[in-house]
């Protein structure tokens, strides 16, 4: 019997996008660390699943920015806009797959806010994109920076420290 070739022109997509989920899931697990650049500026997506959900993918918030969902909390507002933006369709509850919003909180940080914040005329920083981020591009626009959001950015910058120094 020959050979059987499971890599056609027509499989390809299908395994490329598997090998790809593989491997996104597997730094996600390693806790290596995943940066996401928001105009050359570097923000730790471990770090931020780290802190808005313990790193857990069920992870669940009724309060806040209408129902954070999955390891990075991403609202329904957030959502809608990754939708609309990239003509994607994807569901609220598909927030909980760690892939998923791995690839909704990257797009977020690395284009959207830093996108917002460009058009308003806004410096696109460390702390404008975690505050963003955290309390919505509004209140940056607004200079409105609530208690909760100078703890956030303040713990962020705390555990990436710690994280940079475990490294060396």
């Amino acid at each position: 019997m020959g050979k059987t070739n499971l890599m056609t022109d027509k499989t390809k997509p299908f395994f490329m996008g598997i090998m790809a989920i593989f491997f996104i899931s597997l730094l996600l697990c390693s806790g290596t660390g995943i940066p996401a650049y928001g105009n050359g500026t570097l923000i730790d997506l471990t770090i931020i699943s780290e802190i808005e959900s313990n790193n857990r993918d069920t992870a669940i918030s009724f309060r806040g920015a209408r129902y954070g969902r999955g390891r990075y909390q991403i609202s329904e507002i957030c959502l809608k806009d990754y939708n609309q933006e990239t003509r994607s369709n994807i569901a609220p509850e598909e927030l909980f797959c760690p892939v998923v919003g791995y690839q909704v909180a990257h797009w977020y940080i690395t284009r959207r806010i830093p996108q917002i914040l460009r058009n308003w005329g806004i410096p696109i920083t460390e702390e404008t994109i975690l505050w963003g981020y955290n309390a919505g591009v509004g209140r940056v626009r607004d200079g409105i920076k609530p208690v909760e959001t100078v703890n956030y950015i303040n713990k962020y910058r705390r555990l990436r420290e710690k994280k940079e120094g475990a490294l060396q």
